[in-house]
């Protein structure tokens, strides 16, 4: 006699992984998303194949041999959000989702993100490489913060 899990695991078959090059661990890509040139996007209001070149940054960073760069667009709320990037409305993005736009010109863009209920947050967000190599950024951009030395203030009374 054969247990029920094991009737199951036999009907079901095939690995529980997902191999693809969009899927996650055990979880593959929702298929409502879209892919291509701006990945990951439940809606879009442009034309995916023509926004790279449309898309100029605010402030241009030459890229050191690579000239394609992305920009990763990340909505860290547990709700979908409008998307803007330098004032022109480009799509929306799920919850705790990621969308990606790519070939873009590489330097930072002002993206601004608006949730159902009003919430609105703007911020600079610079390109990465096409290969997931962090932010292309020259190293005269970078800033370097000097922390104060001694003891810390005390707390106010």
């Amino acid at each position: 006699m054969m247990s029920p899990l094991l009737l199951l695991a036999a009907l079901i078959g095939g690995p529980a992984h997902a191999d693809g090059a969009d899927g996650f661990g055990i979880y593959e890509v929702n298929p409502d998303l879209t892919t291509g040139k701006m990945a990951f996007f439940r809606e879009l209001y442009v034309d995916p194949e023509t926004i790279s070149e449309a898309l100029t940054p605010k402030k241009p960073l030459p890229a050191e041999g690579a000239t394609p760069a992305r920009l990763e667009l990340k909505n860290g709320i547990s709700g979908w959000v409008v998307v803007s990037v330098n004032g022109d409305k480009l799509g929306v993005i799920g919850p705790l989702t990621t969308g990606v736009i790519h070939d873009v010109k590489p330097g930072l863009y002002e993206v601004t993100m608006v949730a159902p209920n009003g919430f609105t947050f703007t911020r600079t967000v610079s390109t990465v490489g096409p290969d997931g190599a962090g932010p292309m950024r020259k190293s005269e951009d970078v800033q370097e913060v000097t922390l104060p030395q001694g003891d810390p203030p005390p707390p106010p009374k």
